[in-house]
């Protein structure tokens, strides 16, 4: 029997307790034009591994449906959508590994399906190489490097981080090589480092192809020998991951082999809950959908030497304090993932000049807050120096601290922040960009939002 090419929607960020029909009822609209709607799931466990597969029999319809429901919300989260990168005929070898890994009992697919998802079976010529032969297989208990290439020169580490969510459990690292005179711009290519060789090479059969930034990747298990842009050579690399020391390492950090990483703080635990009050105790209405803790080795380093410069020169006061920062515009990635952290030079005018704002209130920073597509708000909360404050009414002419005293040591001697009382709420303003660290960013929301169910 003849079969039609079919368009591939991808669905991502999905809710762990989604199924088939939670997805069918989302796309109603598009009822006429689904020929199938597939949750990913583990081979073992069959839970599901945040996202899915819906496929189209009209190209034009998958697209405007990413159109219209690309940033929907289903179970209290906000979907990803894209259109898969091939047009799959029936005929084609990624048609018969469709078929293979999405062999499911005949039901509509507007129906929750009670049967378990086959196992995936790949066919000989199209296993990954690292399942082609046992010698080549790669060590569950190793380190292997999976390469990808055909990255968009903008790729950021966290959006393969998200492409590959359902197996974060079993990621190491993600690299992204990067231009030597920019470290901006990609070079087109990366590494991720899995601490399961099985994993590796599921994710490289399962997620080949995917689209970042509108871009349809390539994936490979690294092999040996061949130069650092390819993935073709003799034998699986296998990689053992190197720890990054830090300084002063916070309490609350984990082992991390990147010089930046973003962890997600577990809901309801000590770190999660002091946030959680800070933020209620002037927005009780406040939702918080996730706290990440910002790892930035970098930017951690030189708070931490200016941090021991000021203690030197105020004899121990540094008054480091815990304070809300609103970016506006203003990604806070762009902040947390530079050099440079927060940067003064992009501030505009204020009421004590331009400088680095920090606020005691959430309500306050929640005035300046970043506003996602999906209507969600982000705000840093920030680890500041203020040390010696200089407090007074606004001066929009201020450039930086007055002069606080004169030492045979250090010359003419300066206050460390400028702080006043705006809107009901204590500020700080620093006008160096090191005084400060961007320590968690907090995504959250303040009024209900309709949700898809």
């Amino acid at each position: 029997m003849a079969c039609r090419d079919t368009t591939a929607v991808w669905v991502g960020n999905l809710d762990v307790h989604a199924h088939e029909g939670d997805l069918g009822a989302l796309f109603i609209d598009y009822k006429a034009y689904i020929v199938k709607i597939v949750v990913q799931r583990d081979k073992e466990t069959k839970a599901s591994k945040g996202f899915a597969f819906v496929n189209f029999s009209d190209r034009a319809k998958a697209e405007e449906a990413v159109q219209v429901l690309g940033r929907a919300r289903l179970m209290r989260k906000t979907l990803k959508m894209n259109i898969k990168a091939e047009t799959r005929g029936p005929h084609s070898e990624m048609a018969q590994v469709d078929r293979a890994m999405h062999k499911l009992s005949l039901q509509p697919v507007f129906e929750q399906s009670s049967v378990p998802a086959a196992k995936p079976h790949f066919p000989p010529l199209l296993q990954p190489r690292a399942l082609q032969s046992p010698g080549h297989r790669p060590d569950s208990h190793k380190h292997v490097a999976v390469w990808i290439g055909s990255l968009h020169p903008r790729t950021k580490e966290e959006e393969i981080r998200d492409l590959f969510s359902a197996y974060r459990g079993s990621i190491t690292m993600v690299r992204i090589m990067r231009d030597e005179k920019d470290k901006r711009i990609s070079r087109g290519f990366g590494f991720i480092n899995f601490s399961n060789g099985e994993h590796a090479a599921e994710a490289v059969a399962n997620l080949d192809g995917e689209l970042i930034r509108n871009l349809p990747v390539k994936l490979s298990i690294k092999m040996e020998g061949g130069p650092a842009d390819s993935p073709h050579c003799h034998g699986a690399l296998l990689l053992e991951p190197k720890r990054l020391r830090v300084i002063e390492q916070p309490e609350k950090w984990e082992e991390q082999y990147t010089v930046i990483e973003i962890k997600e703080v577990p809901r309801k635990g000590e770190e999660w809950t002091d946030i959680f009050g800070k933020m209620r105790r002037t927005m009780p209405l406040v939702e918080i959908i996730k706290i990440e803790r910002i790892q930035n080795i970098w930017l951690w380093e030189k708070y931490c030497q200016h941090r021991q410069r000021m203690s030197k020169k105020n004899q121990g006061r540094i008054n480091e304090m815990k304070l809300f920062h609103g970016t506006r515009s203003t990604e806070p990635a762009d902040i947390f993932q530079s050099e440079e952290g927060f940067d003064m030079r992009f501030s505009s005018q204020g009421l004590w000049g331009r400088g680095n704002y920090f606020a005691t209130t959430a309500s306050y920073s929640d005035l300046y807050c970043h506003t996602l597509a999906s209507r969600e708000k982000q705000m840093l909360l920030a680890q500041v120096l203020t040390g010696v404050s200089f407090d007074c009414k606004s001066d929009k002419s201020l450039t930086m601290p007055p002069i606080r005293t004169t030492s045979s040591e250090f010359g003419k001697v300066r206050y460390d922040s400028v702080t006043g009382i705006t809107k009901d709420t204590q500020v700080y303003i620093t006008y160096s960009n090191e005084k400060a660290y961007p320590a968690y960013l907090i995504t959250y929301c303040t009024q209900s939002f309709p949700t898809f169910w």
